[in-house]
């Protein structure tokens, strides 16, 4: 069981190796490895924006919580219900 897990990071290894010294070698590739970032970047956009605004409402969400919590409420705008939400909360 041992010898296997060895031999498999040893494989991973030589491997990691060889991507490296292949990074560095003659011939670079500069136009192709462009070419591949520009079509997986047009493809990714809307995924990034999408998962970009999810993401910052969801701390959003998260943070103003702790925010009213321990009274930041120069950084915050708090309405009457806001207040009354978060009072039942924390009681």
């Amino acid at each position: 069981m041992l010898g296997k897990w060895l031999e498999l990071v040893g494989k991973i290894g030589l491997f990691s190796l060889r991507v490296v010294k292949d990074a560095v070698r003659p011939p670079f590739e500069f136009a192709q490895l462009v070419s591949y970032l520009a079509e997986v970047g047009n493809k990714s956009l809307a995924l990034i924006i999408v998962s970009g605004f999810s993401l910052g409402a969801v701390m959003t969400l998260h943070t103003r919580s702790t925010l009213v919590m321990f009274g930041a409420t120069a950084l915050i705008r708090l309405s009457r219900r806001s207040r009354s939400l978060s009072k039942s909360v924390h009681s």
